[in-house]
């Protein structure tokens, strides 16, 4: 990997994440505020349900794309095949979503906005894959120009309409139009580019329908799949447990208590892109990855615990900040509790990015339907007597049970030895933050402050138990990549 490409790859994922965590904790949680926990508990309820469907209309083609064009180049009938295929894909895809969301109820408002979500699912994937082109002929200064074309377009909309608190920022079917519009105005705009760099993106006089494409890819689409029924079905399964109003109502909490959360996940999202492909390529030149798997897992437990007892010690005061009067003992819990799953997902990517470049997708697809199972059976039981609050635990339980899996199969497969060393750096990490709570309570600071000594005395732990080892993870990538 060159540094120039290093590079670029790096500022790709830093522009996203920078424009992602504004859009999640400014704009989101503004029109949150704006059109009112109920009309955004439907939103967020119809956005899982789309969200979940949305695998039919791109089962990966997306990253076949970009794995053929680095590997071959262009080719007009493979990119023909590809394009239409996705096409039909997307109408079946369109076609199950609207009948399924029949089937369970949605009527008038909430199938049009189902719809409205389902084409933004559509044209998203059809952006997504356009921008494969650009990563697989690695145009990456135009990549990262269109990866945030759409959110930029809505903070130059919305920025105005919530300052100036227009009529229309507090209608959650302009949001959604306006999501959509966006996003085609991308695609255009990102067409128009491929056409100016000569790139055949579709000719009709090669379309030809091959469904053989899709066998390459339906073991990752299954895992996927999964991962977004076990993510996304409790929002979905409150509505149609609690009844529509109990039930929007109850989304909007889940929602505003998951944004945080939403937030802290794109550091390890962040983390992961960069690390999937060291340990792809360590994994293909058969060398060992215990070291940089054991610094990783150092560097991402330590920062999500850090956040994660952040928020449970100062849940109360977090919340008053973001929602103001809408704030309460109920959202704030169910914000602690899901906040538990900051550490569960740092554990989740990196042991799930282990497994997925070793291939091993048919375990995780079989871990992945059994917890699927799990989580239903768990909120089948908890909505009914806790509503969000059940749900909450349910994922909670969930994402600990698929974490410890990943790791069982990992240490097993792999045949690593316990890290003893790490994990007592962790027991004495938490024991630290407990009894730097204890103290901070005692002091009559102003809770931002208190807050910030709590973190920075976290950080510090890390850093001087060298649990937080940067220097170390990334000399050993440097050296990794010198070597090849």
């Amino acid at each position: 990997m060159s540094k120039k490409f290093a590079g670029q790859v790096s500022l790709l994922v830093l522009i996203n994440l920078f424009v992602k965590l504004v859009w999640v904790l400014g704009i989101e949680r503004n029109i949150q505020l704006s059109v009112g926990f109920n009309d955004y508990g439907a939103y967020y309820t119809l956005l899982s349900f789309s969200l979940i469907l949305s695998i039919i209309s791109d089962p990966g083609l997306s990253n076949y794309l970009i794995r053929h064009l680095s590997q071959n180049g262009i080719s007009s009938n493979t990119n023909s095949e590809l394009l239409f295929l996705k096409i039909v894909l997307s109408l079946i895809y369109l076609g199950s979503t609207c009948g399924l969301g029949i089937a369970l109820g949605y009527k008038h408002d909430y199938f049009q906005l189902l719809l409205v979500l389902a084409l933004y699912q559509v044209a998203w994937q059809f952006l997504t894959y356009l921008r494969g082109f650009l990563k697989g002929l690695h145009l990456f200064n135009a990549e990262i120009f269109f990866s945030v074309l759409d959110k930029v377009l809505l903070f130059l909309l919305f920025i105005p309409l919530l300052i100036y608190d227009l009529d229309l920022s507090r209608s959650i079917f302009f949001f959604a139009y306006s999501q959509l519009i966006a996003v085609v105005i991308s695609i255009i705009g990102c067409s128009i580019f491929l056409r100016i760099k000569r790139v055949s993106v579709f000719r009709i006089g090669k379309i030809r329908l091959n469904f053989s494409l899709l066998k390459e890819v339906w073991p990752f689409t299954l895992f996927a799949f999964l991962v977004l029924i076990y993510n996304k079905i409790d929002v979905v399964m409150l509505e149609q447990i609690l009844g529509k109003e109990m039930g929007k109502e109850e989304a909007g909490v889940y929602a505003a208590a998951n944004r945080l959360l939403d937030a802290s996940n794109m550091i390890c999202v962040l983390f992961t892109s960069l690390f999937f492909p060291t340990i792809s390529k360590l994994i293909s030149n058969n060398k060992k990855i215990d070291k940089i798997v054991s610094s990783s897992f150092g560097i991402l437990i330590s920062f999500t615990i850090v956040i994660a007892l952040s928020s449970w010690f100062y849940r109360r005061d977090l919340m008053v900040l973001l929602y103001g009067s809408e704030s309460n003992k109920y959202v704030s819990g169910i914000f602690a509790v899901l906040m538990l799953n900051s550490p569960l997902l740092a554990l989740y990517h990196i042991y799930s990015s282990v497994l997925i470049a070793n291939n091993n997708l048919k375990q995780l697809n079989i871990i992945s339907a059994l917890c699927v199972g799990i989580n239903i059976l768990l909120n089948l039981f908890l909505i009914p007597q806790y509503r969000a609050f059940g749900a909450t635990i349910s994922s909670v339980i969930t994402l600990a049970l698929v974490t410890f899996l990943y790791s069982i199969f990992y240490y097993r497969h792999f045949k690593v030895k316990f890290n003893l060393k790490s994990n007592v750096k962790v027991i004495l990490l938490v024991t630290t933050l407990f009894i730097a709570n204890n103290l901070l309570e005692k002091t009559n600071i102003h809770w931002g402050f208190s807050m910030t000594i709590f973190m920075i005395i976290g950080f510090s732990t890390s850093y001087f138990s060298r649990l937080m080892n940067v220097k170390r993870l990334f000399s050993f990538i440097n050296q990794n990549q010198n070597n090849q």
